[in-house]
């Protein structure tokens, strides 16, 4: 296998030749291996590797085997992208900033590029049917390693786990009372375990967190991935937020320790695409709120959760 480096307007671009069967040792930029394609194609078909660019000019990697089909493509932010919260459904924990969403035919996932500013790596791949791990697993680890692969060339040091260390589980466990960790959730949020799941949970130490609650009944369905009776998203970086959302921080609350949070009507509006800066001391993150119900369950919701933020935190 031949490995030809070019420069391109102060980048690398990394062109391979195949071994033959259509798939080099490293695809995609010479970054991600071979076997993590090999290990989740079908066995039939040929291998077809296209690099290119998107109406965007963004680069673009598509790996074709048959029908099967994944893409990765590393993308320039702002993305201004309405209903951005809906874009993940899993998170990748850790201080890695992304997330997955499983889908009935495809799943998705985004990986933000901090050290170069304005990238993002997005990845697109067959859902796995019934088994959501594989199809999560695949597209994090497509993100891991492309994404190592263009912070290096952004000057930055390698920041994420090797790809093969991802373990991602996308199945809804019961909820159970105090939903979430959350305290004081509207009653029809707050069950005992019987008819709610929940998916995910609230970490302020990840950089990226998000628990969602769902109905029993939809939690074995397609539905399970989406906003659920309830969906929290916990940010820790403001370029995450400014990468993703059209409209930013609408609010600021301030806590302060061993004083509840005071929170306005103002503050509890819903954010539609925007998100509350919940700000402790010199420590703060930025929270989404969707809640189903009337406008109070909202309110309440969102006080909950804001409260339960800033308690993490060490205020209130």
């Amino acid at each position: 296998m031949a490995v030809l480096a070019l420069l391109v307007a102060g980048g690398v671009v990394w062109a391979q030749r195949s071994d033959g069967n259509g798939l080099s040792d490293r695809a995609c930029w010479g970054t991600v291996d071979s076997r993590i394609l090999r290990d989740a194609a079908p066995q039939a078909g040929a291998w077809k590797v296209a690099e290119s660019t998107d109406r965007w000019g963004d680069p673009t990697c598509t790996v074709r085997k048959g029908d099967w089909t994944v893409d990765v493509t590393v993308m320039k932010t702002p993305l201004r992208t309405h209903l951005w919260w809906q874009r993940g459904a899993v998170s990748l924990g850790g201080r890695l900033p992304g997330m997955v969403k499983p889908g009935t035919e495809r799943t998705d996932g985004w990986l933000f590029l901090a050290p170069c500013g304005d990238r993002m790596v997005n990845a697109n791949v067959p859902s796995a049917g019934a088994d959501d791990r594989a199809s999560v697993d695949l597209a994090a680890r497509l993100m891991l390693a492309v994404g190592d692969a263009r912070v290096g060339e952004c000057g930055g040091r390698t920041p994420f786990p090797a790809a093969h260390l991802a373990e991602l589980d996308p199945r809804p466990h019961d909820a159970g009372q105090n939903a979430c960790g959350i305290v004081g959730l509207p009653a029809p949020l707050d069950g005992d375990g019987e008819q709610l799941s929940r998916l995910g949970g609230i970490d302020i130490g990840d950089a990226v967190s998000r628990c969602a609650i769902v109905d029993r009944e939809d939690a074995a369905g397609a539905d399970v991935f989406g906003p659920g009776l309830l969906s929290v998203t916990v940010i820790h970086n403001r370029q995450v937020v400014d990468a993703l959302s059209p409209t930013g921080v609408r609010a600021t609350v301030t806590g302060s320790r061993n004083t509840p949070l005071v929170l306005t009507d103002e503050d509890l509006r819903y954010d539609r695409d925007a998100v509350t800066e919940v700000v402790c001391g010199t420590d703060s993150r930025f929270v989404h709120v969707f809640a189903s119900g009337t406008d109070a369950d909202y309110a309440q919701a969102k006080r909950a959760t804001l409260t339960t933020v800033a308690e993490l935190l060490g205020c209130g």
